[in-house]
Formats: C-alpha cells, sequence, structure tokens
C-alpha cells in the first residue's frame, strides 16, 4: 500500500484548476499523483484532495459540483467528509451523487455544525481521472429541498409511479407539517438513493466482467450424465410475453430441457431444439412437478426472460454439486428501452432471511425428485414456490443449497415489497400462512407477526423461562455518556431478567464515582474495577468472567436504550439452537443507521453497510427490515449465550480496539454457529464518543497493526463473506457495484472458508 503522507498543491488561481465555474483548488493531496493541470493518478484505495477552511463554512446546506472523469478504468464512490472540529471520523462520511457517464459531481450536503476543514475521497481504487476542483455553494432550505427532489425524480427515480409517489408525499410533507417536514423527507430520500450511479456502474461491470467471463467460460456438460431441466413457463402475464418469453427460451445456449407451456402454445417438434410441452395442470401447486422429465424444474412468467447463457451456468454450477436440493442465481431488471438496472447480487443461502424475504424467488431450481416427495406430504399452498424453498433449504440444510452469483434471470416489471422484492404480483399474505405452516413444522415455538403492508413479516422466538442476561458496560469517566446508557436500560428494559455490570477502567472524576454510588443502589446494577490500561477484549473478559447468566450482553458506554423490547429479542436469538453472537439496529443521534451488521472484506477487514442512510432505509431490496445471517456484527451490542462465549475463548487480547469482535465472531462461526442480526433490537449509539478517533501516530500505527493481523489470521474468509455476493465491491461502500472487482460465478454454499484454529497467530 503506498504510504500515506500529505503533499501541498498549487494555490487556487493555478492555470487549468477549475473546470466547473468558482472551483476551489485543494490545499493538499494523500495517495495521489498529478500529471498535468487537470489529470490525477490514484496510487491506491484511500486517495484524498484536503481542503482548508479559512473561515470556516457555517453550518447548514450546500451544493457540491465538480468534474470527475474516469480516463482509465474507473473512478468509483467517491465522497466526502467533513471536519467539526473532531477531526475527520466515518461518521461525517458523505456519499456524493455522481454520474460516471458524464463525469459530473453533483451533490447536496448537509454539515451539522461550522466546519473547519474537508476531505474530498475522489475514488475508492486505483485509476487515472479527470478533476479541476471542488465547488461549494451555500443553500436555503427552500432551494436543498427543490434540488434534492429534481435530483431523485430526473436522476434516481425513473420509474414514473415511483416519481409520482415521492413528489406527491414531498407536497403532503409541506402542506401537512410545513416545509421543514418536506425538508427532511426529501433529505431521507436523497441520503438513501444512488440507483443512477448504480445502474451506470452496473452496466460498467457487464462490460468489463460479465461478459469476458462468460465468452471465457467452460463448455456446459457434454450429454451423458449432464443435468437435465424441466422449464414450465406460468400461464400468468400478457399472451404476447408469454411468447416472447418462450422465444427466448428457444434461445438457450444449453440444449438438455424441455419447455412445460400454458394451453394453446405447444409448438412442433424440431430436430435439435427443445421438445415444447403443453400443461397437465396449470392450476396445480408447483404445476408440471408431476408430468416433467427434467432432474431439475425452475418457473418463468411472461414478465421475467432467462439470458442465453443461463441454462449452461446453471448445468456447470449442478456437475460440480449433483445432489444439490436447490439451486438459485441472481437477478436484474429491465428498463422499458431493454437497458438491464437493478441487479440483485445475492447472498449465499440464509433460511432466517428466506424466510420473511424471499430472495430466492423466481431464479430457484428445485430437484424434481425431491420435490415431487414433498407434494405428497405437504399442504396445499397457495405460495407454492416460496413453501417450497423453505422446505427444501431446511431439509437439505446449509451444504445442499447452492447460490450461484450469475445474473441468469431479468424482470420486465418492477420490484415488489421487501417480503418479495422479485415478484411484484407476489401474494403476500399467501406467503405468511405458508410460513406459519412452515414454522408449524419446524419451529413451533416460534410465531409468524405480520408487520403490515410493505414490511415483512416478523419471526418471533420466545425466551425461555429463566434466562438471565448480564449487561456488560466497560466506562472509563464520562459519566454524561454513562449515566443515559444505564438510566435508559433501568427505565426502558422489559420481557428480560437481566442484571446490569459497569466494568470500571480507571475513572477519576468525581462525578462518575457519585453516580456509581447512586446507580448500585439499584439492585439490578453492580460496579467492577479494572484496573489496567485500556484492552476492550481484556475488560469485556473479566468481566464475563464474574458473571453467572445464560446469556452475556455486551455494551458500549454510548448507547442508549430507546425500545424497551430490545433485550429480549437479543436474548430469544441467542437462545436458539446453533445461534451464536446477535447484533442490533444501532442508529446515530440523528436517527440515521450506524449498524445494520458487518459486511467482511470491505475497506480491508469489514465495514458497515448503509452508514448514515435513514432510519427505515431498506437496504439492498429490502434486506435491512429482516433478521439474517452476518458472518459478524458489532460488539457496541452484542447479545451471546455464556456457553459459546466460553466455548470459544473470549475476545482476543491481541486485538485491543479494534476487530476484536469480528475476530470474535468469525471464531464463533469456526466453531459451528451462525451469527444473526436483527432489525427488532433498535438503539442509539453516540460511535466513538468517549474513545474519540484514530487521529494520532500511537493509535494509527495500533490500527494499521491489527488490519495486519486480521488479514493473516482470516485471509480468503475476508473476502468470501456468504453475507455478501462475490460481485459487489469491496473498495467502495458495502453493496455498490465494482467495475473492477473480478467476476466470480463459482458457485457456493453458506459455508465461509475458515482456516484452521492452529493457524492463528
Amino acid at each position: 500500500m503506498v504510504e500515506t503522507a500529505v503533499t501541498l498543491a498549487g494555490s487556487d488561481s493555478e492555470p487549468g484548476a477549475s473546470m466547473v465555474s468558482g472551483a476551489r483548488w485543494p490545499d493538499g493531496f494523500v495517495q495521489l499523483e498529478r500529471r498535468d493541470a487537470d489529470e490525477w493518478d490514484s496510487l491506491g484505495e484511500d486517495p484524498q484532495f484536503l481542503y482548508g477552511l479559512r473561515p470556516p463554512l457555517p453550518a447548514g446546506w450546500y451544493r457540491l459540483r465538480a468534474t470527475l472523469r474516469a480516463v482509465r478504468d474507473y473512478v468509483v464512490d467517491p465522497c466526502l467528509y467533513v471536519d467539526l472540529g473532531r477531526g475527520f471520523g466515518e461518521d461525517q462520511r458523505m456519499p456524493l451523487r455522481y454520474d460516471p457517464r458524464t463525469g459530473r459531481l453533483d451533490a447536496i450536503v448537509r454539515f451539522d455544525g461550522e466546519a473547519c476543514r474537508l476531505r474530498f475521497d475522489p475514488t475508492t481504487t486505483a485509476c487515472r481521472f479527470v478533476f479541476g476542483g471542488l465547488r461549494w455553494d451555500r443553500l436555503g432550505e427552500a432551494e436543498a429541498t427543490w434540488l434534492m427532489a429534481r435530483a431523485l425524480v430526473r436522476g434516481g427515480a425513473p420509474d414514473p409511479y415511483h416519481a409520482a409517489r415521492l413528489c406527491e408525499g414531498l407536497r403532503a410533507s409541506r402542506r401537512e407539517d410545513g416545509p421543514a417536514a418536506a425538508l427532511e423527507l426529501a433529505w431521507a430520500e436523497y441520503r438513501g438513493d444512488g440507483e443512477a450511479q448504480d445502474d451506470a456502474a452496473y452496466l460498467d461491470w457487464i462490460r468489463a466482467q460479465e461478459q469476458p467471463a462468460l465468452t471465457q467460460s467452460a463448455p456446459p456438460p457434454a450429454s451423458a450424465g449432464a443435468p437435465t431441466f424441466t422449464v414450465v413457463l406460468l400461464p400468468s402475464g400478457s399472451r404476447a410475453g408469454q411468447e416472447a418469453c418462450l422465444d427466448a427460451l428457444l434461445g438457450q445456449s444449453y440444449p438438455h430441457f424441455e419447455i412445460l407451456v400454458p394451453r394453446g402454445m405447444a409448438r412442433p417438434d424440431v430436430a435439435g431444439a427443445p421438445v415444447v410441452r403443453e400443461l397437465d395442470d396449470e392450476s396445480a401447486a408447483c404445476p408440471g412437478a408431476r408430468q416433467a422429465s427434467g432432474r431439475y424444474l425452475t418457473w418463468i412468467d411472461g414478465r421475467q426472460r432467462m439470458p442465453p447463457h443461463a441454462l449452461a451456468s446453471v448445468a456447470r454450477a449442478l456437475e460440480s454439486c449433483p445432489d444439490a436440493r436447490l439451486l438459485y442465481t441472481d437477478e436484474d431488471f429491465l428498463a422499458t428501452d431493454g437497458t438491464r438496472r437493478r441487479p440483485y447480487f445475492k447472498p449465499a443461502w440464509d433460511p432466517d432471511l428466506q424466510a420473511q424475504h424471499d430472495y430466492v424467488g423466481p431464479s430457484s431450481f428445485l430437484s424434481r425428485a425431491w420435490l415431487v416427495c414433498w407434494l405428497d406430504a405437504a399442504r396445499p399452498s397457495r405460495a407454492w414456490r416460496y413453501a417450497a424453498i423453505l422446505a427444501a433449504g431446511a431439509e437439505a440444510g446449509p451444504g445442499g443449497v447452492l447460490h450461484l452469483p450469475v445474473v441468469a434471470r431479468h424482470h420486465l416489471g418492477p420490484p415488489g415489497e421487501p417480503a418479495a422484492p422479485l415478484d411484484a404480483f407476489a401474494a403476500t399474505g399467501d406467503m405468511d400462512r405458508a410460513l406459519t405452516m412452515h414454522l408449524a413444522r419446524t419451529a413451533p415455538e416460534a410465531e409468524a407477526v405480520a408487520q403490515g403492508a410493505g414490511r415483512s413479516t416478523r419471526v418471533r422466538y420466545p425466551l425461555p423461562d429463566g434466562v438471565r442476561c448480564d449487561i456488560v458496560i466497560p466506562t472509563r469517566d464520562r459519566v454524561d455518556l454513562l449515566a443515559v446508557c444505564v438510566d435508559s436500560i433501568l427505565a426502558l428494559t422489559d420481557g428480560a431478567d437481566y442484571r446490569v455490570t459497569i466494568v470500571d477502567n480507571g475513572s477519576v472524576e468525581p462525578a462518575t464515582h457519585a453516580y456509581f454510588e447512586r446507580a448500585q443502589q439499584d439492585a439490578r446494577v453492580r460496579v467492577l474495577a479494572y484496573d489496567a490500561p485500556f484492552n476492550y477484549s481484556a475488560i469485556n473478559n473479566f468481566a464475563v468472567s464474574h458473571c453467572e447468566s445464560d446469556i452475556v450482553v455486551l455494551l458500549n458506554n454510548d448507547i442508549e436504550v430507546i425500545d424497551g423490547g430490545w433485550l429480549r429479542e437479543l436474548a430469544s436469538q441467542a437462545c436458539r439452537p446453533g445461534v451464536g453472537a446477535v447484533g442490533a439496529k444501532l442508529l446515530y443521534p440523528d436517527r440515521t443507521l450506524q449498524h445494520a451488521g458487518v459486511i467482511l472484506g470491505v475497506k480491508g477487514v469489514a465495514a458497515h453497510p448503509y452508514a448514515r442512510r435513514g432510519r427505515g432505509h431498506p437496504g439492498q431490496f429490502g434486506r435491512a427490515l429482516a433478521v439474517q445471517s452476518m458472518s459478524a456484527v458489532t460488539a457496541a451490542c452484542l447479545a451471546v449465550s455464556r456457553s459459546v462465549f466460553d466455548e470459544v475463548g473470549g475476545l482476543d487480547e491481541s486485538l485491543a480496539v479494534a476487530f476484536n469482535d469480528v475476530d470474535f465472531c468469525l471464531r464463533i462461526v469456526r466453531a459451528g454457529y451462525r451469527n444473526l442480526w436483527t432489525p427488532y433490537a433498535e438503539l442509539l449509539h453516540h460511535e466513538s464518543a468517549s474513545r474519540g478517533y484514530e487521529d494520532d501516530p500511537v493509535k494509527q500505527a495500533r490500527f494499521a497493526s491489527e488490519v495486519e493481523t486480521m488479514q493473516q489470521r482470516w485471509g480468503e474468509a475476508l473476502e468470501r463473506d456468504p453475507a455478501y455476493s462475490p460481485n459487489l465491491s469491496l473498495s467502495g461502500r458495502a453493496f455498490t457495484v465494482d467495475p473492477l472487482r473480478e467476476a466470480d460465478f463459482t458457485p457456493r454454499t453458506a459455508a465461509l472458508p475458515m482456516p484452521s484454529s492452529k493457524d492463528e497467530s
């Protein structure tokens, strides 16, 4: 990695510096090399243009503009950091709207305090680009609202229905609650929207990665023993759409399949072409299952298309894993002009996620032999495909379900609701009933709870009788934070038996000790003294060794409880068989997202997805609204059974500050458990308020050492997170498309590639 060092640049008046009228030239730059007046080389993954602000910029709304055009490779994920007097921190990171097709950056940002410095990161990749300085203009609230709404309608909301709904929502907010409400709605939508930029990056990915990889892929299996398929064309959508779908199926590059079609669509047999037969019973559950001759079945309707490589790609995957019971692929959507957009690059098999969020959906391929046996025993369900997927996954186990990270299904219609994001016409009521029947067979103690229109059904697990929780909170002074944390726990937490263990790491302020005395008057609170230098792992291990409860909750002293059911939700999930660590949904004080799980490999080790998005931000096609498997969750709020904590040896004390939670979670996975994140335990996190930023050489050196430890210890696991697609970015924000990341079309299970424990350093 190129050493990070600041290089002073020229003055504002340097010739050629401004390609946007009024743009300012930076005061310095990092990991960048200037080639000529406006052309630059990024030398690593963290290039920076630095601006000192004299005088500081007042708090408020600003419009940022720049020319930022890639000359070689791609500009990925430009962003802005603002220093409000505390240094540059991740909590002040602002993704910027950027159109790579035009090379124009035009973004609205808000400063919540007086800004003394700006840091503009033009990309997260090594590339060559043109940049002529950054311009910023202060905006009034009305102008900021209008500009954000215009950007959403023109660039990020090409669906006319969505654009109309957005405009009506803004008008209603302004009419009913005033201009400030309309401004906040526009800001929430604007920060959460990046479709135009993501769609442009996706087209680049198709050209740079998908097309070359498909051209060079191995030929499909030969006829002897090759997987055979039955593709069932469902009688839904228009007849013209069905005919067009059938024509696309007949263009498959793989020959070993048949097509079952609605009545009146059969075609004469043609030598070398697949057989096209009529469905015997179009209304049956799992149409075609008993009529099919293929080894695997899949279903399609007139609102979908299979690209020519689809069946060949699936056949290659099944040849390498012939016992798979269920396989599914990635999917995307087609604009009205046929342009591909909005890819759903999916996670590996996750039964919790699938129960609430049918991400496997239309792209599923099910074993016919298994399906016929299941139909003989299953109760009828109108949501038959969803029910079959749940059952297949439960019976096959994680090793019997394959995810093929190839886009092998296109959708002509819009995405659906979070419960069925790949089927805009799904009957979610039927899915709820199918889920209830599935839980009755597999987890009779659980219940499916409807959350209302547009929300996924919640699966709620009971907290067994007699379970006790120990909430461990390390602290050193900062009684202003600690009191809010502990008092909110005591005042709001319900539905669980708990004790709060405050671990005092050398507090010296009289007010802190006075609070300790006052807090311990409540029988639910105790204080333990830990007299040693700060080491987050050692402090928590010490505290847990003094706990006797069934569930241990690690909690930062800058957490504030806002939801009384938080502990019950975390503990009930942690009590489930096979579950390890359970993480919560954490919000910044302004109610934007701080933690919705941890994605491995992003930015080198791990990162939080969706940071700074709105509280209700749905995440990738609605994933942030559902309980799901995560390889890691943050220890700022983490529940785990005491038995699992002891089994893996607690936190690693060689990781004193950073990544100890990620390492802990990975050791839990290696021990055979699944970690979970739940959106139903929601708390505020005043992130790093008591520790500060990594802003001095000692802290930075320690952080670099911990990064190196993690990369050496976990290796390939950091690049193969089952909760994350191998075709999404590791250098930019999580869940963005990176045209430079080499496509990986290898079929995968839910297993995380793990070094053995003896390989740890």
